[in-house]
């Protein structure tokens, strides 16, 4: 059983071309039946520009504190992660898009991740380039 308290707000506007979004998230998972508890805290901003009828670029990032305490040991994690951009509409059914993105974590002490107690360990660097093509199929 999980005793999940949590808090989170979002702040945004829109004007013609461009969107502009903040929120925070405070989260607390008590694990009733084992000696865990685990604290979140998060924020992400996110910043989208529509370039011309047809093209938008985007950028968002978000970042993240997990304070972890298991049986008597503590842990912390941080986590950030931010990604740049650039969709296109080609036609009535596809769409284009260019992403960059990049993941970083740092982790101290004990840190039990989703996936049950074995949990992530160690500190991580991504960086991803890739390229969608997507297929609508109604309009």
């Amino acid at each position: 059983i999980i005793l999940r308290k949590g808090l989170s707000w979002q702040l945004g506007t829109e004007l013609r071309r461009t969107k502009v979004s903040l929120s925070g998230r405070y989260f607390t998972n008590e694990y009733l039946e084992v000696d865990r508890l685990s604290r979140t805290y998060s924020a992400s901003t996110s910043l989208a520009f529509a370039i011309g009828q047809k093209t938008n670029i985007s950028w968002t990032t978000d970042a993240a504190i997990t304070d972890d305490i298991f049986e008597g040991a503590k842990g912390t994690a941080e986590v950030l992660s931010t990604k740049l951009s650039l969709d296109r509409d080609i036609g009535r059914y596809f769409n284009l898009s260019l992403n960059f993105s990049y993941l970083q974590r740092e982790t101290e002490g004990r840190v039990i991740g989703n996936g049950g107690l074995t949990g992530l360990s160690g500190d991580l660097k991504d960086r991803r380039v890739s390229l969608d093509l997507k297929y609508n199929l109604t309009k």
